[in-house]
């Protein structure tokens, strides 16, 4: 058929994420998905997390584009019940769109949604050259409908041609005559220049706002895949296989610009997980911000090690915007470093770390992750109380297993995980057992140990009255975080549970006809 008439629509799902994520960035895998195939075919964004209703919406855009294709994609593990309904939706009004899925969940568990039809395709790994050459094969299908209607289902068993060709798509998975078939593996990308900005402009940019860095000035960005650690907690790290591949400076601080002086975004929280890796990229970067005038604040996170070695630049980077830097010091206790496979066990790494952020007047956000073998109670409190010495921000997690890590696996073979529904597994819930305490013990040691903390500390409430802005303001976002998880926590005393987001609505959508 002419490719300019294969409908395609990228759909990402709301987050059942309180104020942190929903609405804050477009998805940046759809967004740059987007952005590869938009001269192609006739394509088309929905964005649901800045949706009033979503589901509503959802299935409006259905009935309205009819699309051939639907991609969808679960940035983090605690939307997949939010992508399941939307799959859901999808299956219903659209039933004959392909369905395409992404993300880490859909490469860790495309056996289970391929065999369940939840999802007619996996993509595996990097997405960008196997959704070219996907979208390529089904859009030069002879026999595809070419009308304005509703499209035929397609069945890739019914077309050996069709499966054939699919097969030859590296990072691909898929269902042919009820037999799993999976492509061999996706290299990944070996220069990320190629890959196109993300498609801004399929998405009303003036809807996304984040509430802890200045509302709609402040915008996320990411300038490398990847991390050369192996944390063990780490999916982002286990997703690229351990390694860390950067976009050139050039390119981040072209992307900077371009939100600048167009969408009139100057705060920037870039997600890249050690920005300060690699001195040379953030040498060029620094000059290419000075040269280009750009009045910007921006944070970062890194590495101990990073921030140690690359001391001596923090005074310049501070001139060039940045103004905090998140840290993953984890814990300060040498057996829980270990355990979680840290690139260090000396906690006094944590400590220098900690004195040169703040010595050159930057905020400094510590995250501290609990729920080791080698984790009690004490080292619950022990930790808060190190962290909270120099940290504006400590950001205290239960220990996750997320699927597809070692820990993962680890936890899953030692019969620990007690909690299954993915939708918790948002850093605040707890998930498995610490130390020698059962389950139960484990919540409420948690729950009582941060309650005191964060509620018990004058400091914490002070922070809410800062003269520094961005403290101010993330702190009174934080504050409510906090208020929120708590009342769930004494609300839910005997299992926590969440519900989907705009359920009701879910559920009327759902009983209307197709």
């Amino acid at each position: 058929m002419d490719a300019k008439k294969y409908r395609i629509l990228l759909t990402d799902a709301p987050e059942n994420l309180s104020l942190w994520f929903n609405g804050t960035i477009p998805s940046p895998a759809l967004s740059i998905l987007a952005a590869c195939v938009k001269n192609d075919y006739d394509l088309k964004t929905l964005d649901l997390s800045i949706e009033k209703n979503p589901w509503e919406k959802l299935k409006n855009t259905l009935n309205e584009f009819k699309p051939h294709l639907v991609g969808v994609s679960c940035t983090h593990t605690c939307q997949l019940n939010e992508v399941v309904a939307e799959l859901k939706i999808i299956r219903k009004f659209a039933p004959g769109a392909l369905k395409v899925a992404g993300g880490i969940i859909f490469s860790v568990f495309y056996e289970k949604y391929l065999r369940e039809g939840s999802i007619d395709l996996a993509v595996i790994g990097e997405g960008e050259t196997t959704f070219r050459q996907l979208t390529k094969v089904l859009a030069g299908r002879k026999d595809e409908d070419e009308g304005a209607g509703m499209p035929a289902p397609v069945k890739i068993s019914a077309s050996k041609a069709l499966a054939d060709e699919l097969r030859a798509i590296d990072g691909l998975a898929f269902m042919a005559n009820n037999e799993l078939v999976k492509a061999a593996p996706r290299e990944l990308l070996k220069n990320l220049d190629e890959v196109p900005f993300p498609a801004y402009e399929l998405y009303p940019m003036a809807k996304y706002t984040s509430p802890t860095f200045c509302g709609s000035r402040a915008f996320g960005v990411i300038f490398s895949r990847g991390c050369n650690n192996r944390c063990k907690f780490c999916s982002e790290a286990y997703e690229w296989n351990y390694t860390m591949r950067k976009h050139s400076a050039k390119y981040a601080v072209d992307l900077i610009e371009l939100l600048y002086t167009k969408y009139g975004r100057d705060i920037f929280v870039i997600g890249d997980t050690d920005f300060l890796f690699d001195r040379s990229w953030v040498l060029e970067f620094m000059e290419l911000v000075f040269e280009r005038k750009l009045k910007i604040k921006f944070h970062i996170q890194s590495c101990c090690g990073s921030v140690i070695k690359n001391q001596d630049l923090l005074p310049e980077l501070k001139k060039a915007g940045l103004f905090e830097i998140m840290v993953g010091a984890e814990s300060p206790f040498s057996d829980v470093l270990k355990n979680l496979k840290k690139p260090y066990s000396n906690p006094e790494v944590i400590d220098r770390t900690m004195k040169i952020i703040k010595a050159n007047g930057l905020l400094l956000m510590t995250m501290l992750v609990w729920g080791t073998e080698y984790d009690t109670q004490k080292t619950l409190h022990e930790g808060l109380k190190y962290f909270d010495r120099f940290s504006d921000f400590v950001c205290p997690s239960p220990l996750t297993p997320y699927p597809g890590t070692p820990l993962f696996d680890e936890m899953k073979e030692k019969g620990k995980i007690f909690v299954t529904d993915y939708a918790l597994y948002d850093q605040a819930h707890v998930i498995m057992p610490a130390g020698d305490l059962d389950y139960a013990a484990t919540r409420r040691v948690y729950e009582f140990e941060l309650f005191k903390f964060f509620n018990l500390n004058y400091k914490f409430y002070l922070k809410m009255f800062s003269k520094n802005k961005f403290l101010r303001l993330n702190q009174r976002a934080y504050v409510k975080l906090v208020w929120i998880h708590a009342f769930e926590s004494f609300a839910s005393r005997f299992g926590f549970s969440k519900k989907l987001f705009r359920h009701e609505e879910y559920g009327k959508v759902m009983s209307q006809r197709s």
